[in-house]
């Protein structure tokens, strides 16, 4: 019986070893040496220091309106993390112009990838034209006057609402109905955070993807090869 035990120990250990050491170590081999880099190429297919860094920083305003998305629990409901094509339909919904990748997110310390999605993904809030700055308030301060199905909560706290009297307050939100809201300070972070959400960059291992057509079961597009600096194409296969 003891032996038996202590055999049953010994097994449990050597697993929990292998799993730790494929499921931490393997995952820090593949994405723990990722940093930021440029979109061009040069002819061996290395990042070259010409052009802006992506991943950007955000900036700080937009940094605490991270904690407030968090603490108001969107993480919950939302994700930032546009699939792969046959896994969703997420490029066909434009909530992306390409997949996420792991590098999308070595700027942050635990990146937000959400546990459900009762909403749309947020990966590219930042450049959807519709979602302007006033129309991300007036959603969050009452999302069913937008979106009468939406489940996401009202959040009048955020916003101080008053009485227009004359001209509107400079940063208020007129609401159509005599009152407008003026957002207070979380409100504002949180709007800030939303803004800056974006994937709109080539990486090396992902460029950017040929708009989908609007017409409905449109075949998927191949991501074109990424340019060089010299003008030449990288090919998206492995080289034989």
């Amino acid at each position: 019986m003891t032996r038996s035990l202590i055999g049953l120990l010994v097994l449990s250990n050597v697993l929990l070893f292998v799993s730790w050491r494929f499921v931490i170590v393997a995952s820090d081999s593949q994405f723990g040496d990722l940093v930021t880099t440029t979109s061009s190429l040069d002819e061996d297919g290395n990042p070259t220091d010409i052009g802006d860094v992506y991943p950007q920083s955000i900036p700080g305003i937009a940094r605490q309106g991270m904690q407030v998305y968090v603490s108001m629990g969107c993480i919950s409901c939302h994700t930032q993390l546009v699939r792969l094509e046959g896994f969703g339909n997420d490029l066909a919904r434009k909530w992306g112009k390409r997949p996420s990748v792991p590098r999308d997110y070595i700027r942050q310390s635990q990146p937000l990838l959400g546990r459900f999605r009762m909403g749309p993904d947020l990966a590219n809030a930042g450049t959807r034209d519709e979602l302007t700055q006033e129309a991300l308030h007036l959603h969050l301060y009452s999302p069913q006057a937008d979106s009468p199905d939406s489940i996401c909560q009202p959040n009048p706290f955020l916003y101080e609402v008053r009485e227009i009297e004359g001209d509107k307050t400079p940063g208020a939100i007129d609401l159509g109905n005599g009152n407008e809201i003026l957002p207070r300070p979380r409100a504002m972070k949180l709007v800030a955070y939303l803004r800056s959400l974006r994937q709109d960059y080539d990486l090396p291992e992902m460029p950017m993807q040929v708009e989908l057509p609007d017409d409905a079961g449109a075949p998927p597009t191949t991501p074109p090869p990424a340019t060089t600096v010299s003008g030449k194409q990288e090919n998206n296969e492995s080289k034989k």
